[in-house]
């Protein structure tokens, strides 16, 4: 057998596997609101999880068992209506920040929430925290997004409201229909919840979005 064959047959080998997230009932899932913002109404069946937005939104949030490595995802379903904008290129700016999906994972880490920035932190940070670890913290949540502007994708960014929200414009829905999109993470992400994320607020949207499967590719 040559040098290389023998290294090649040493080498670690990466074990690939896949959860599947349950779509059809509540178990494990929380269902959250923003503060002074209508939230969307959720709910689940044999069909999947169906939101409904009117000029709403709301955080879907799914604990991971334990810090887990995410290195794809796979995402199928239908979106009934998509945001309204008057001019899609302010997709993403201040007053037009909806996106009909966000696929966002929750990253461990060494910043912690505590004294008076746990006091005035608004809602969704104090939940956002609550998913760390026992004596951890949280880095950030990082969003893979469905855009319609065709000018964000392939193009990712901090959120000008918050550094903990981090973006990764991956995908564009040009209209209304079925979807199933597929994601290989360049490089793979330990995560410890999933954080979907959809939005009407911003451009008093009405339409509803239904997830029938979620698929995560872990190593």
């Amino acid at each position: 057998m040559s040098r290389s064959r023998t290294r090649q047959s040493l080498a670690p080998l990466t074990l690939m596997a896949a959860i599947s997230l349950p779509t059809h009932n509540l178990d494990k899932w929380q269902v959250e609101t923003y503060s002074r913002i209508p939230s969307n109404i959720v709910s689940f069946s044999k069909t999947g999880i169906l939101i409904k937005l009117n000029g709403s939104a709301g955080p879907l949030i799914f604990p991971l068992s334990g810090p887990t490595t995410i290195s794809g995802f796979r995402v199928r379903g239908e979106f009934r209506g998509l945001p309204k904008f008057k001019d899609v290129s302010r997709q993403g700016e201040r007053t037009a920040d909806d996106y009909p999906l966000r696929i966002g994972f929750v990253i461990p880490g060494d910043r912690k929430l505590s004294g008076l920035k746990k006091m005035f932190a608004p809602e969704w940070v104090k939940k956002l925290y609550e998913k760390a670890p026992k004596d951890s913290g949280i880095s950030h949540i990082q969003f893979f997004d469905v855009t319609q502007n065709p000018l964000q994708v392939g193009k990712g960014r901090i959120h000008p409201a918050s550094d903990l929200i981090h973006e990764e414009f991956f995908a564009l829905a040009k209209e209304s229909g079925p979807f199933d999109f597929k994601y290989q993470i360049k490089t793979p992400l330990k995560a410890i919840a999933v954080w979907i994320s959809i939005d009407g607020d911003d451009t008093g949207s009405t339409y509803d979005v239904l997830i029938s499967d979620i698929e995560l590719n872990t190593q």
